[in-house]
């Protein structure tokens, strides 16, 4: 009896080492499992913002998507724009230069017209043959654009073209020309304005001509100007030109024929 008594207090030692024990294992379990709930709430919290990120990296990506988007258009409208631009920039370009090749055909016309007016006014301001065929020849030049002309009179006894004046060609194969044999003589059988659209060279200048121009006086041809080659800027004679062969035919005549009269009449008035 007294035996199992002092036992006793031995075995609690044992028990409550094992309690002990025991609890330190809970305690560090609980740690543990404390541990793993912070942990897992941590994760859970890092999840949350993840996701959020995810949801807001999302809403940006769809944002920027619909302003590239909303950029590419504007640019292609500009780019539209900008081609409309273009093209308008490219016809008024074209409008200016017509514009201006007009403006240059007009100062051209008016140059044309003013020396016109100054030669039809010294045609008609001498009654001095050689004045006359000087201005001719001025209004050949620099109006219609040849260096290569000459003038005619008509003899009537010889029914031939007699020469009074040239420029640029061999004087001396033109010094007569009887009508109806040859280019030029037929085209003065005829009477009338004869043109050759285009430019004519001819090492035979009595071969060939770019324009006849009949001296008319009261419908009478009283002579003749003969114009061969043009000027290699001329390139070909066109309406304005016919036009200003008229103008020679009529104007140019009647001043050679008054000369002519103003000298037949000085000419007796000596005699007497």
């Amino acid at each position: 009896m007294n035996h199992h008594l002092e036992d006793s207090p031995a075995m609690d030692s044992q028990e409550t080492e094992k309690l002990r024990s025991l609890a330190e294992s809970l305690e560090r379990q609980c740690s543990v499992l404390q541990n793993e709930v912070a942990r897992g709430r941590e994760m859970a919290a890092d999840n949350e913002a993840m996701r959020w990120l995810v949801e807001f990296l999302n809403k940006e990506k769809k944002r920027l998507i619909e302003q590239l988007a909303a950029t590419r258009n504007a640019n292609q409208q500009l780019q539209r724009e900008r081609d409309e631009l273009r093209t308008e920039i490219a016809g008024i370009t074209v409008q200016s230069r017509e514009f201006t090749d007009r403006y240059v055909t007009v100062e051209q016309q008016n140059t044309k017209l003013a020396n016109l007016y100054v030669s039809m006014v010294r045609l008609h301001s001498s009654l001095d043959p050689a004045e006359i065929v000087a201005a001719i020849h001025e209004i050949v030049i620099n109006l219609i654009g040849s260096e290569e002309l000459a003038i005619f009179e008509v003899d009537d006894s010889s029914r031939s073209l007699r020469l009074i004046s040239s420029f640029g060609v061999d004087a001396n194969r033109l010094r007569t020309v009887r009508i109806g044999e040859g280019p030029v003589g037929r085209a003065a059988e005829s009477g009338r304005l004869h043109v050759v659209r285009h430019e004519t060279w001819s090492e035979a200048i009595e071969a060939s001509f770019s324009a006849f121009i009949p001296l008319r006086v009261a419908g009478w041809m009283r002579g003749a100007v003969v114009v061969f080659g043009l000027l290699p800027q001329k390139g070909s004679l066109d309406v304005a030109d016919v036009e200003l062969f008229d103008l020679i035919s009529t104007q140019a005549g009647r001043a050679l024929y008054f000369a002519s009269l103003h000298m037949e009449r000085a000419g007796a008035e000596v005699r007497r």
